[in-house]
């Protein structure tokens, strides 16, 4: 680079300093001129100091160039063969005197200096010392490197929006997802010490054209207002009548009473919305509907809406109300008959044991009915009110699973007594294997048959010894010895309801007894259990009392001897056979 003083700082340049000192010399005139000169004075410089340089001889150095040299090796001295050497050191002294005697030749001088001339303008010379070891440092450790691809490359898809009514302002839904099309390209990439600088595209051709994303911007304050969509359900701020249209004058398509609750179908406008209440279809202005997050308490008063709009004294008891309990306080409240206050002052009763008044409980309530036929409507009623309830009637066992268990016990042992494996030996084997005295899964019993291993089993070997005594024993003493061959009672536990299976249990026993006072053996118990079953004839049984909380529900049959505070009686309506 030149100086204030036209002159070159020669030290600690690299290639870069370099090129930039060329194209500055290249461009700017000032600097070529500056350039020239330089070169010119130090070409000068250099050739005075050369001619100094040859004119430094001694006498003796001067005299021996035109002397011939001894050859050490041979005293023959050859005269007329001339050194080429010789020749030419010669000329070149002659040529040196012809400078040093005419110095100032004006013709030398004007060739000398158009030679210059001519050297500057065909060459840029580079006068200037170079710092090799800077510049090998610097960009030794550069690996630049180009690669040419073929490879498919993605195209981005646009977005489009368009606006939705039936949408809630500001909010987004996409209608259709943007699909990346396909190019096939043919690039040069250039990397630099391993990472990618640039990438160049030589060709390119199309695979596939990108398919457009779609997305829906809402545009409705109705719907953003009440935070709801379209299918979700709103409920009226006040009783109005839905229209046939989008039309104050339009025809009445039904009545919606307060609090009701509808289905939000279409958004005509942001006044007028189309519902559907209870598959009746009609338009209602937007200002008559809410919904449950603008009136948080709006889905209690529709619940008590709907109930009261199913109350009524055609209502049917064998369908579901939905009423609860407190629904339940609060509709019978202020009744003109409940002139005692039983439900709304907690009716109280003269205890007998303690001679004083009490708050009623629900044990002080019995419910008498005509007939048994209607106990299982009662008890659904009461329990999906959350009542406790206890039917007072005898209750049937035929169809009983224990019942069953027992049968079937007596018989597989009767089968291995009489040696007898048939299809009827595996379906009683499999009925005890599930039931709930051993509860085992259907790929273990599939494996005692599969095998021919089923002698090995818990169930075969109890069997096999109750077996062998079965020729002395009576009809009780066998039903003991499976009571505790079979851990029998200890396994109720399972089935739950355990008092009720123990009383079960001893009515079989007490039948067998009674059969027994009549002859029957063992295979006559079995097939009597067997008719019973088959035939549907009735074995009641009285299940177990307790003294819990609850409602009373039985027979006017049932009801003799009983007392009870406060009895309901119903099913009088009707006449009598």
């Amino acid at each position: 680079m030149l100086d204030d003083k036209n002159s070159y700082n020669y030290q600690n340049r690299n290639l870069s300093e370099v090129f930039k000192e060329l194209q500055e010399i290249k461009n700017t005139p000032q600097a070529q001129q500056a350039y020239s000169k330089q070169a010119n004075k130090e070409k000068k410089v250099k050739a005075k100091k050369n001619n100094i340089r040859k004119m430094k001889f001694t006498s003796d150095e001067f005299v021996s160039m035109f002397s011939p040299k001894k050859s050490s090796s041979n005293k023959n001295i050859k005269t007329n063969d001339l050194n080429l050497s010789q020749i030419i050191t010669g000329c070149g002294i002659v040529i040196v005197s012809m400078a040093i005697l005419f110095p100032k030749d004006l013709s030398f001088k004007e060739s000398y200096a158009k030679s210059d001339t001519q050297v500057a303008a065909s060459y840029e010379l580079n006068r200037h010392r170079l710092n090799v070891q800077s510049i090998i440092s610097e960009n030794a450790g550069m690996d630049r490197v180009k690669e040419q691809v073929v490879e498919d490359r993605d195209v981005e898809f646009e977005t489009t929006y368009s606006d939705n009514a039936s949408l809630p302002k500001g909010e987004e839904v996409v209608k259709q997802e943007g699909v990346l099309g396909k190019d096939k390209v043919t690039a040069v990439k250039t990397y630099e010490n391993g990472e990618f600088v640039e990438d160049t595209i030589l060709a390119k051709e199309k695979l596939s054209d990108p398919t457009e994303k779609i997305i829906d911007r809402g545009t409705s304050e109705f719907l953003a207002k009440h935070k709801v969509h379209i299918g979700d359900t709103m409920y009226f701020t006040d009783t109005a009548k839905l229209k046939d249209k989008t039309d104050p004058t339009g025809t009445d398509v039904a009545e919606v009473k307060k609090s009701i609750d509808v289905k939000l179908l279409e958004l005509p406008s942001e006044e007028w919305a189309k519902v559907s209440f209870d598959g009746v279809e009609g338009y209602i202005k937007t200002s008559n509907l809410t919904s449950a997050s603008s009136t948080p308490n709006i889905v209690e008063k529709n619940r008590i809406q709907r109930i009261l709009l199913k109350v009524n004294i055609g209502m049917q008891l064998n369908k579901t109300s939905d009423l609860t309990l407190n629904d339940y306080k609060k509709i019978f409240t202020g009744l003109s008959n409940d002139k005692n206050k039983v439900f709304e002052n907690n009716y109280q009763v003269f205890d007998k044991d303690s001679g004083l008044l009490r708050k009623a409980s629900y044990q002080d309530f019995a419910i008498i009915i005509d007939r048994a036929t209607s106990f299982g409507l009662y008890k659904k009623i009461f329990s999906y009110l959350g009542i406790p309830v206890e039917l007072l009637k005898d209750e049937k066992m035929n169809d009983s699973a224990d019942l069953n268990v027992i049968k079937n016990v007596i018989k597989l042992i009767i089968s291995i007594k009489d040696n007898v494996f048939d299809k009827n030996f595996k379906y009683l084997f499999t009925s005890v294997a599930r039931s709930f005295l051993y509860n085992l899964p259907d790929d273990v019993i599939f494996n005692y048959f599969e095998k021919n291993n089923f002698k090995e089993s818990i169930i075969y070997q109890t069997c096999y010894t109750i077996s062998k005594k079965t020729d002395y024993l009576t009809i009780n003493e066998l039903l003991n010895l499976i009571e505790k061959e079979f851990d029998y009672y200890k396994k109720l536990v399972t089935i739950g309801d355990i008092n009720n299976c123990i009383i079960k249990m001893e009515k079989i026993k007490s039948i067998a007894q009674s059969l027994e006072e009549m002859g029957y053996t063992i295979d006559d118990f079995v097939e009597y259990l067997e008719n019973i079953i088959k035939e549907g004839y009735t074995m009641d049984y009285k299940p177990s009392r307790n003294s819990t909380d609850s409602v009373k529900i039985m027979t006017i049959h049932k009801s003799k001897g009983l007392e009870y505070p406060i009895c309901y009686f119903s099913g009088l309506y009707k006449t009598f056979n």
